[in-house]
């Protein structure tokens, strides 16, 4: 995404992972790390249905490495990440109660950039 109103180029990444094995959940997650290290260039937000509990192992292979979890505690299943580097605030998240639409609630973060564009 590319701005016009003077922040930086960056990444938004939505993701669906896998809802039937863990192993393949935990494979995933090490590609994502993989492919939005701290190397790499940007800010990156990382945003989906990680089909992960927020202490299971594919969550520790992110959240213990590198990225942060913007929704916690309320996490469950859907996720708003950020990488710690990254110099994004985070101002509010919320949950939004809408059992009708989905089966998940819509996760929302507001976020300032608090770094250099």
């Amino acid at each position: 995404i590319t701005p016009k109103n003077g922040l930086p180029e960056f990444l938004f990444v939505g993701t669906h992972l896998c809802h039937q094995s863990e192993a393949t959940r935990r494979e995933q997650t090490k590609e994502l790390r993989r492919l939005f290290s701290t190397g790499s260039a940007g800010p990156v937000i990382l945003a989906g249905d990680l089909n992960a509990r927020p202490k299971s192992p594919p969550m520790r292979e992110l959240l213990d490495n590198e990225w942060l979890n913007t929704v916690g505690p309320m996490s469950r299943i859907d996720y708003i990440l950020l990488r710690n580097q990254d110099a994004w605030k985070v101002v509010e998240t919320v949950i939004v109660d809408e059992p009708i639409v989905s089966d998940h609630n819509p996760v929302l973060t507001v976020l300032e950039w608090v770094g250099e564009g």
